[in-house]
């Protein structure tokens, strides 16, 4: 089959298609027309990555790191393998162990992004890659201005702009005070288009009802607001939400409503995590 034939299809279905087809594609393609092939591994190492049903976290990086470095020996040049390779190094970086192995990798993510750079100094890709980077190291103002010019670049109404006026508002939440009234307006923006942005609610929520944040700022009107927001999100998106059941636990705690507080804390602690140990 041609490689434009196998790309498409992988294109289409990666999670059904790919798996199938991802041998008999590399096998026909790594010579006629290495740079899909390499291309095709490099989407079935992003599948592997994300899919919990393949095995262990570890063994899922393992694996995706395999495929990456078979799509390098094919084409090395290739930007997209650079973001990948970029992506599960900074998601390794991210993971939770006490070996030194978490500074080189957010190391080696930001080489792949600044040569990504590079060779276009416009690349979405790579401003998004360096922008995750710095949030990662927590500095939030060069990440915010990273994704604040994304957005200046993203048409309006698609679903990167979207992502990028989330992560800024996320920034610049995170620089309070003087990124408040920031924050406030890109989610207020999302909102707008959306009245049930899931992301949205949930972070102008968190952000109004926060000591630092609307507290601090707007006072009790703004944390009825918030309150407001997070009763919407907890009704039409997720009951679960152990960040937004414990803020709507404290409020009817302090409404005296000790039924009501008791069960979504219980909830909270339930969904956190914290009885894996």
């Amino acid at each position: 089959a041609p490689a434009t034939l196998y790309l498409r299809l992988a294109t289409l279905s990666p999670d059904r298609v790919l798996p199938w087809i991802l041998e008999a594609a590399v096998r026909d393609c790594k010579l006629r027309a290495p740079g899909v092939a390499g291309q095709l591994l490099g989407m079935q190492a992003m599948r592997v990555l994300r899919d919990t049903s393949i095995g262990t976290l570890s063994a899922r990086v393992e694996q995706a790191t395999a495929l990456l470095n078979q799509a390098e020996r094919l084409d090395a040049q290739s930007v997209e393998l650079w973001a990948r390779k970029g992506l599960l190094l900074l998601f390794v970086s991210s993971l939770p162990t006490t070996q030194p192995t978490i500074q080189p990798s957010m190391e080696a993510a930001e080489l792949q992004f600044k040569a990504i750079m590079e060779r276009d100094k416009e690349s979405v890709v790579g401003r998004i890659g360096l922008a995750l980077c710095s949030f990662k190291r927590l500095n939030y103002k060069q990440a915010g201005e990273l994704f604040e010019s994304l957005i200046a670049k993203a048409p309006v109404g698609s679903a990167w702009r979207r992502e990028a006026q989330l992560a800024f508002a996320a920034c610049c939440s995170q620089l309070l005070p003087a990124g408040y009234e920031e924050a406030v307006r890109q989610y207020q923006l999302l909102l707008s288009t959306n009245r049930s942005d899931r992301d949205a609610l949930k972070g102008l929520g968190v952000l109004l009802v926060s000591p630092r944040g609307g507290l601090a700022v707007g006072g009790l009107q703004a944390v009825t607001e918030g309150l407001q927001l997070l009763r919407q999100y907890y009704t039409e998106h997720d009951r679960q939400d152990p960040i937004v059941c414990m803020l709507l636990a404290d409020h009817f705690f302090y409404k005296g409503d000790l039924p009501k507080a008791t069960a979504l804390a219980t909830t909270a602690l339930n969904f956190s995590g914290c009885n894996d140990q």
